[in-house]
């Protein structure tokens, strides 16, 4: 009984860590959300567009100035925990160099007061970001939960009473509160034995993790910097609230096989295939519920009007996820990094050029198309690497 009592322990422990985490990953999501949808309601959906615009690079611009930091320092970390502020810290001033070269290239592509914007946000995400690490390790979902909570709200609050205060300035202060209140809750990681320590080998090393994070940012959101090129801000402004929801779509295929990673990395080969299908064949049948979902919240939340197409590309986006999400963890168990990386590189390159020729004559429908073709493409590179790879 005492044994039984101790295994009911732990399955509650790891359940409470589960939720934890599960609302710690839902609730940015859900902030995003309700921001778009207040500012569309009160400012319209081009405001929303423009705000979009410049977000898209600053994200970007901060995802490179993170260079993997998460996935690298999550390994060390478990090799060296007596050395985890330091190793945080060589991380954090290796990288934060790279503001310069990033700062440069604002300067050519932008006026100076866009620049300045971009880089403050830039670097206030940075700064969030580059705790994500440490909530992970040290398991903080809660807390961290809690100061998205608090500067969700200022963030809503802002744009509601903002009294005269540009839109883009509200956002710096949300992230700029985002980071100090992150900053506080490490504050002994941050600052135990403080010293500026520069080891720029880092990037290096770290190198395959961040080449590995780029394609699948650049996977997901390529379509949306063509469509900022080349389509109108209330274009992009629509496009981006639609190809949120996608992306969250998308996402749930990982929730649903997140509680079967080990028996993914334990199993045969035979086993882990008839997961493979079995989470298809879900994706088979919540993709039709998605669409459903989706087209409810589009026309009559959003009051946006999409044509057939829309949708229809919409559910096909959707659908090879559900395919290959389990043979990444596939490739992730025999080290096979290198293979995500060429086949997510040949989705960016398809879905580029696709985007770069159908969007000026499709308008949003071409750049969906484009992440039709360039997502099947890629089911099929992963169908045929697990064929003749696994099938030795």
């Amino acid at each position: 009984m005492k044994i039984r009592s101790l295994q009911i322990n732990k399955l509650k422990r790891r359940a409470s860590l589960v939720a934890a985490n599960s609302l710690n990953n839902l609730i940015q999501p859900a902030v995003n959300v309700i921001f778009s949808l207040v500012v569309i309601k009160l400012s319209g959906t081009e405001t929303w567009g423009r705000f979009v615009y410049y977000f898209l690079w600053a994200s970007l611009a901060s995802f490179i100035m993170n260079w993997g930091n998460k996935d690298y320092l999550l390994r060390e970390f478990s090799k060296l925990p007596a050395e985890v502020s330091s190793l945080w810290r060589e991380s954090f001033f290796s990288r934060i160099v790279l503001i310069i070269p990033i700062a440069a290239a604002f300067f050519f592509f932008f006026s100076v007061f866009e620049t300045f914007l971009l880089i403050q946000w830039t670097i206030a995400l940075f700064l969030a970001q580059s705790f994500d690490v440490l909530i992970a390790y040290h398991r903080k979902f809660i807390h961290s939960f809690i100061i998205e909570i608090i500067s969700g709200v200022f963030l809503l609050a802002s744009v509601f009473f903002k009294a005269g205060i540009d839109l883009y300035i509200i956002y710096l202060l949300y992230l700029t509160i985002r980071a100090l209140c992150f900053l506080f809750l490490f504050r002994k990681e941050v600052f135990k034995n403080f010293s500026i320590k520069f080891r720029f080998k880092l990037l290096k090393i770290s190198l395959l993790f961040f080449l590995l994070s780029l394609t699948g940012l650049l996977g997901s959101r390529v379509d949306q910097y063509c469509v900022s090129i080349f389509l109108s801000k209330e274009d992009l402004g629509k496009y981006q609230v639609l190809k949120s929801f996608l992306l969250y779509f998308q996402a749930f295929a990982g929730f649903i096989i997140m509680p079967y990673v080990k028996n993914i990395y334990r199993l045969k080969e035979k086993s882990v295939d008839k997961i493979i299908n079995k989470l298809f064949l879900t994706g088979v049948i919540f993709t039709p519920i998605f669409i459903i979902t989706l087209y409810i919240i589009m026309n009559y939340v959003y009051l946006f009007s999409f044509t057939f197409g829309v949708y229809f590309y919409s559910a096909l986006i959707v659908l090879p996820v559900y395919y290959y999400a389990v043979i990444v963890y596939k490739l992730f168990n025999i080290n096979k990094q290198n293979v995500i990386i060429y086949i997510m590189s040949c989705y960016v390159l398809i879905s580029l050029i696709l985007n770069i020729i159908l969007i000026p004559e499709m308008s949003i429908e071409g750049g969906l198309l484009a992440s039709v073709v360039s997502g099947f493409a890629a089911a099929v590179f992963y169908f045929i690497y697990n064929k003749i790879h696994f099938a030795k």
